[in-house]
């Protein structure tokens, strides 16, 4: 005998199991020692967000979640890497990679550096200076990401950023309210060919503007003010690839997505002690680098 759904059934029975993962998310939280996480009752998160659609059975609530600017944190970071003795090359592509007995020798287009370790965190070109080393240990697989940018009218519409339950595929699309009181939806997570910016799609447009409305029912009533993509490094392995070569000092950093703008500081430091205790080497200032 066969059991047939409506729509609507069948979203709930959805929900439901959604629900019955909550205990889960929350015990993996709290063994990676965010702590404050909790379950909302349906009345609980309709009394912190009353504009989102009716339908919700429950939610999760984490107090610790933040947002920032995704652009002008690294800049931040660079400014005080350089501080700090760091060169840094815009504009700068590497064309080749050659280990001689003691150092590592890095030709770019703009000039040369020598190096006792070289650490690849080349992004969406990770795996080609990989190669350029003589080693593929993993290939990137370009994902884009689209955003859809409301107007400042309906910043009021959200108390917090709104997440749906993630999947083993995907954190999926996010509505939440950007550090200059923006409403924004996304990110879409499509596989692409390109590794530069890629275009906007209009069909995308639309699939954002229907996914607000099932989450915020007001929020498409709003004007748009901007639409942008970005794109992901991922890979063919679903975790992050940070590993030393002792033998070489060459340490690898490859496939940080998205996440790797909050990880960043913990993946640095994970860096920091690989360099000292892997590659037995203590980080000093100054640099060989003869330019072009």
């Amino acid at each position: 005998m066969c059991e047939h759904f409506s729509i609507s059934s069948f979203t709930q029975v959805f929900r439901i199991l959604q629900l019955e993962r909550f205990p889960q998310i929350v015990a993996n939280s709290n063994a990676a020692k965010c702590t404050t996480i909790r379950e909302l009752s349906c009345s609980e998160l309709y009394r912190r967000e009353p504009n989102i659609t009716s339908g919700a059975l429950g939610g999760l609530w984490i107090p610790d979640e933040a947002v920032t600017d995704p652009w002008l944190f690294p800049v931040l970071l660079a400014n005080d890497a350089r501080k700090k003795g760091a060169r840094i090359l815009l504009r700068s592509r590497v064309s080749s990679v050659v280990r001689n007995i003691e150092k590592w020798i890095v030709e770019t287009t703009r000039g040369t550096f020598y190096s006792k370790c070289v650490v690849n965190c080349a992004g969406l070109y990770g795996d080609i200076v990989n190669i350029l080393a003589g080693k593929s240990e993993f290939r990137i697989l370009p994902r884009k990401g689209q955003y859809t940018v409301y107007s400042k009218s309906a910043m009021n519409l959200l108390n917090s950023s709104i997440l749906p339950v993630p999947s083993d595929v995907t954190k999926g699309v996010i509505v939440f309210r950007s550090v200059y009181d923006n409403v924004i939806i996304g990110p879409t997570a499509e596989n692409v060919d390109i590794r530069q910016q890629a275009p906007v799609d209009e069909s995308i447009r639309l699939r954002l503007t229907e996914i607000a409305a099932k989450v915020v029912r007001e929020l498409p009533s709003h004007p748009v003010v901007s639409l942008y993509t970005g794109v992901r490094p991922a890979t063919d392995v679903k975790d992050y690839i940070i590993s030393a070569e002792t033998d070489r000092n060459w340490i690898t950093v490859g496939g940080i997505r998205s996440t790797g703008l909050s990880g960043s500081l913990g993946i640095a430091e994970k860096v920091h002690s690989l360099v000292k205790t892997s590659l037995n080497i203590e980080p000093e200032r100054g640099h060989d680098y003869i330019p072009r």
